[in-house]
């Protein structure tokens, strides 16, 4: 159901359904994978709704089950238009960056980029994912020199066209 709210752009609804399925996952100290796919929606949904604060514990439980490299969990377009992107196509620019104990992105700074026109809209978007924080020690922690590289490579361009990623 949650799914199909979120098609529906009823992210209101979609909060709802993953906030009742949450709930009955068991609490054995375990993730499973459905909890977790319940938890990655859920961060993005409130997130797209701005409820960043609501969003926290979910980003917090799955950074403390996960051990691979970050990925964002919640992310967004640059936004630009066909102009800008028939300029950087073939192009590409790394961001480094803190993600800190809330999973919010914090001090982005370019690596590299051969994209300088849209620098600018790559750091503004990029403070707005989000990602699951480390965790030491069973606290959530913040985690330095964590990178993301927005590729406007044609393949990868033409899976955004058609909806992959």
């Amino acid at each position: 159901m949650a799914v199909l709210a979120i098609q529906d752009r009823e992210f209101e609804d979609a909060a709802d359904y993953l906030d009742a399925a949450l709930i009955s996952f068991d609490q054995d100290g375990r993730m499973n994978s459905a909890e977790r796919s319940a938890r990655e929606l859920m961060v993005d949904v409130l997130s797209r709704t701005r409820r960043h604060d609501d969003a926290t514990p979910h980003a917090q439980a799955l950074g403390e089950f996960d051990d691979g490299p970050s990925t964002p969990l919640f992310r967004i377009p640059l936004g630009l238009d066909r102009d800008q992107l028939r300029k950087v196509i073939g192009k590409s620019i790394e961001i480094g960056f803190t993600v800190d104990a809330n999973g919010f992105v914090i001090d982005p700074q370019i690596v590299d980029s051969t994209a300088d026109s849209v620098n600018d809209k790559a750091l503004a978007a990029i403070t707005k994912f989000r990602y699951a924080p480390g965790f030491v020690d069973g606290k959530p922690v913040a985690t330095t020199n964590v990178r993301y590289t927005f590729d406007f490579s044609r393949d990868e361009m033409r899976k955004r066209m058609s909806g992959r990623r």
